[in-house]
């Protein structure tokens, strides 16, 4: 019995490693009025960018037109916990009104932990480079949150905001949402640590009672 208990131990303490290394993040997004590209790079290394994720858009969505009022979202798994990521989206408004806005709005999430304020627009830079591996970047500019009480995007079936997307996330472009249409707006984050699985916790407990219960039933 106990040889079994220790082995399963063992076994617990081989096996977490493996589980706790890699985290999966999840993007919350939608553009008014298209997302075209996205990209996940590690840049854990300094002048090294190694591209992990990435998905050209337009082969299915050539343009969300209304389709900006509900929320797409995406999924990478397998980051390595303790390294640095940047998410980069490719994004452009295809209206042709001369007064028509321009605006992206997401929000990441994880359940590990993750670095910075990934909801403010302090967290985000944009560009208007047409290459985003050698552009330069400028602070976003923020429109207001996701709840629609003082944004441009405020309609009266939205209010509350997108449905998928934090309310606190903000609606972010350039310093000119009206004459900028076509942008590359990034975020940075470094996923920080994995919380240990309560099924490990409780496993583990339980083989430790069970020794202790063992041991009393042998010294009665």
């Amino acid at each position: 019995m106990k040889k079994l208990v220790l082995f399963l131990l063992l076994g617990l303490i081989l096996l977490f490693p493996i589980t706790a290394m890699t985290a999966s993040v999840t993007f919350d997004y939608t553009a008014d009025n298209n997302v075209e590209a996205w990209y996940v790079t590690d840049v854990t290394q300094v002048g090294t960018v190694t591209v992990v994720a990435s998905e050209d858009l337009t082969i299915t969505d050539t343009g969300n037109w209304d389709e900006w009022k509900q929320s797409d979202s995406r999924t990478v798994s397998s980051l390595t916990v303790g390294s640095t990521y940047e998410v980069i989206w490719k994004v452009t408004d295809k209206n042709n009104y001369p007064t028509d806005i321009a605006g992206f709005l997401a929000s990441i999430s994880s359940a590990d932990s993750i670095s910075g304020n990934l909801l403010s627009s302090e967290s985000w830079l944009v560009t208007t480079d047409t290459d985003w591996q050698n552009a330069n970047w400028d602070p976003a500019i923020s429109y207001g949150a996701n709840d629609y009480q003082f944004t441009p995007w405020y309609r009266a079936e939205l209010i509350g905001g997108i449905a998928g997307i934090d309310p606190a996330a903000e609606w972010i472009w350039t310093s000119d949402n009206v004459g900028n249409n076509d942008v590359f707006i990034k975020a940075e984050f470094t996923v920080n640590s994995v919380p240990v699985p309560a099924a490990f916790w409780l496993l583990g407990s339980g083989l430790v009672g069970l020794v202790g219960f063992r041991r009393r039933k042998k010294s009665s």
